[in-house]
C-alpha cells in the first residue's frame, strides 16, 4: 500500500519582503506541524520533490496516513510453516509447528471427541484364548466373545465342505452280528461277520480250544489231561485175527486185539439189509443164510452199521434207536435177525454181524 503525506512548503512572503530570514511550514495531511528553515528527507521509500515555491515528500509503504509501511512485500512461509518472527525490514523467520507451540488448553472443532486422541496411547486388552472382537470403543477396549455358529455363513468356502454334514445324523448300525470294519467319508459304516483270518491268538481249552494247530491223519483228540488235548492215531482193526480196537487209559493209546465172541477166537462179517418200509413201530425181522460157520453155539452179535447208501444219514441211524437180537441158529445154515423199531423209522438200514 502506497501511503503518501503531503508537505506544503510554503515560504513566507512576508519574511522575503521584509528581509527575514524564509521560514517552512510543516503541514501533515493538512494539519499544521510547525515551521522549520531546512527539511532533510531520509530513509527508503521517502521522496522530496519542488514544484515552484511548493515541495512534496512522497513515502511509499504503510496505510493510511499511520506511516511506518513496508517498502514491498515479504516473502511468504513454506508449505506447512508459520512465522515466529519479523525484522524492521519486514523479513519473515519461519518454522513448522511443533507440540510444545500448541496449548494444552486450545479449543477444537467436534471438542466431544477431544478426550479420545489418547485412547490408543497403549496397547488395549487382547481377547482371550478362543475368543474375537467384534465391536470396539471409542477409547479402544475391544468387546470379545466366542465364535457362534451364526457368525459363520453358509456359504464359506472350506476344504472338505462336502462332507461337513456327513454326521449331521446317526448312520445306520451294522446288523446283528455283524462288525464295522471301515467308514466312509460320509460316516456310512460297511460291516460283515468276522471271520477266522480277522482273528488272533488261540482259543484255550476253558474256550473250546484243542491246542492243536494242525490235523494229525487217522487220529482222534484224547484228553491227556485237564490242560491238553492230544491226537492218537487209531490202528486199522478190519482183519479176521484181531478185529477188535482196544484203548489203555494209562498210556491213552489204541490197540488191536483179538474178538472175544469167537470161540476159537476167530471173527466172521456179514452185512444185512433190513426195510421197514413206511416206518410202523415194532419188531422187524430177516433171515440170514449161506453162512456155513454159523453153528449151533455160535455167539453173534449184530449193531447198526450207519451208511448213507440207502437214503439214510449218521443222524436217522442214531436217532432210530433200535435194538438187534440174534435168534434161530443153524448150523451150516444161518441165523434170524430181530430188529424193534422203537421210534418208527423208515427206509432201508443196514446192520454189520459178527460171530464165531
Amino acid at each position: 500500500m502506497m501511503l503518501t503525506a503531503l508537505l506544503a512548503i510554503a515560504l513566507s512572503q512576508t519574511g522575503i519582503q521584509t528581509g527575514i530570514q524564509p521560514g517552512i511550514r510543516i503541514s501533515d495531511e493538512g494539519t499544521a506541524r510547525g515551521q522549520v528553515i531546512a527539511l532533510d528527507c531520509v530513509g527508503p521509500g521517502v521522496v522530496c520533490t519542488k514544484n515552484g515555491i511548493t515541495g512534496t515528500i512522497t513515502v511509499t509503504g504503510g496505510s493510511g496516513g499511520s506511516g511506518g509501511g513496508l517498502p514491498a512485500d515479504p516473502a511468504a512461509c513454506p508449505a506447512n510453516q508459520f512465522v515466529v518472527d519479523q525484522n524492521a525490514s519486514g523479513v519473515l523467520t519461519c518454522a513448522a509447528l511443533t507440540d510444545s507451540a500448541v496449548p494444552d488448553t486450545i479449543t477444537v472443532n467436534n471438542a466431544a471427541t477431544a478426550g479420545t486422541a489418547a485412547a490408543l496411547a497403549s496397547d488395549p486388552a487382547d481377547c482371550s484364548a478362543n475368543q474375537f472382537a467384534h465391536t470396539i470403543a471409542a477409547n479402544g477396549n475391544l468387546t470379545c466373545s466366542a465364535l457362534a455358529d451364526a457368525d459363520v455363513p453358509d456359504n464359506i468356502t472350506v476344504d472338505l465342505a462336502a462332507t461337513a454334514t456327513s454326521l449331521a445324523t446317526d448312520p445306520a448300525d451294522c446288523s446283528a452280528n455283524e462288525y464295522a470294519h471301515t467308514i466312509g467319508a460320509n460316516g456310512a459304516l460297511t460291516c460283515s461277520q468276522p471271520g477266522f483270518s480277522n482273528l488272533s491268538g488261540s482259543a484255550s481249552i476253558a474256550q473250546g480250544g484243542t491246542t492243536e494247530t494242525a490235523s494229525t491223519e487217522d487220529a482222534v483228540l484224547v484228553g491227556a489231561g485237564t490242560t491238553d488235548w492230544q491226537p492218537k492215531v487209531l490202528p486199522s482193526c478190519s482183519n479176521a485175527t484181531t478185529s477188535k480196537l482196544l484203548y489203555d487209559s494209562s498210556t491213552n493209546t489204541f490197540s488191536c486185539g483179538a474178538d472175544q465172541t469167537g470161540g476159537a477166537g476167530s471173527g466172521n462179517f456179514i452185512e444185512v439189509s433190513l426195510s421197514f418200509g413206511t416206518g410202523d413201530v415194532g419188531v422187524y425181522t430177516t433171515t440170514v443164510t449161506g453162512q456155513a460157520w454159523v453153528t449151533a453155539s455160535s455167539r453173534i452179535v449184530c449193531q447198526p452199521q450207519a451208511t448213507s447208501a440207502d437214503g439214510q444219514t449218521v443222524e436217522t441211524y442214531y436217532a432210530a434207536q433200535f435194538s438187534e437180537t440174534v435168534a434161530n441158529r443153524v448150523a451150516g445154515v444161518g441165523f434170524d435177525l430181530a430188529v424193534y423199531n422203537p421210534l418208527g423209522a423208515t427206509g432201508t438200514f443196514r446192520f454189520n454181524c459178527i460171530g464165531g
